[in-house]
């Protein structure tokens, strides 16, 4: 940069300058939307989840593994949903569900009990890259 004659040095650092605007636009962005961008990644993430989840739930009748939901308040969950019916039982999913995961090994249906758990062991990685996605999306820095 010491051979840089005054011109070339002036362009140099307008680029650098108009660089850095950017990335500080980005930044106020994303730390006065920051609750907005949060809930809408973790959004993105626990819908993701309901879906490996229902995939990993021992079936019986269906409607444990169709019961799954996601919950946003000031955080976002991922539980069993307190409306679900299963009208071969009379107990709901949100009854028995905690029971069963509780409950651990391996279902009749070749399932693991701990769905929620095993949900994690094979789909939390790619949880996070949804979560990753998300943000990056939102923050439009890749675009």
């Amino acid at each position: 940069m010491t051979n840089l004659i005054p011109i070339e040095l002036e362009l140099y650092m307008a680029q650098q300058h108009s660089i850095m605007t950017e990335l500080l636009a980005v930044t106020r962005m994303a730390v006065n939307d920051s609750d907005d961008i949060r809930k809408k990644t973790e959004m993105d993430m626990a819908v993701a989840a309901t879906l490996f989840a229902s995939s990993l739930t021992p079936v019986r009748s269906g409607s444990l593994a169709t019961s799954h939901e996601v919950i946003q308040t000031h955080e976002t969950y991922v539980h069993i949903s307190l409306s679900a019916v299963n009208p071969f039982s009379p107990e709901n999913p949100a009854e028995y569900g905690p029971d069963i995961h509780a409950m651990g090994g391996t279902s009749r249906s070749g399932h693991i009990r701990a769905f929620y758990d095993q949900t994690i062991i094979e789909h939390g990685e790619e949880i996070l890259d949804i979560g990753e996605e998300s943000l990056v999306n939102t923050l439009q820095v890749f675009t």
